[in-house]
């Protein structure tokens, strides 16, 4: 989904089930691996949302409002 796109935007769903399990399996890879496994964007500023990314696996979380910060001081 193009979460950019006006046409389709209101369909994107982070938490849906789908998207969930396809996390979990990242993760548990990553780990038998010893990967790290990172989101970025709104999902990862989402405190509730980041508690259960990180009990899926994944070991990065990159909130959009650091991403912006980071951003503006390189101007």
């Amino acid at each position: 989904m193009d979460r950019i796109n006006q046409h389709v935007a209101a369909g994107v769903d982070a938490l849906h089930p789908a998207v969930l399990r396809m996390i979990d399996l990242t993760g548990r890879g990553a780990a038998r691996h010893g990967r790290p496994v990172g989101v970025c964007g709104g999902l990862a500023s989402d405190p509730a949302a980041a508690a259960l990314l990180v009990g899926l696996g994944v070991t990065e979380l990159s909130p959009r409002e650091v991403r912006d910060l980071v951003s503006a001081s390189k101007r």
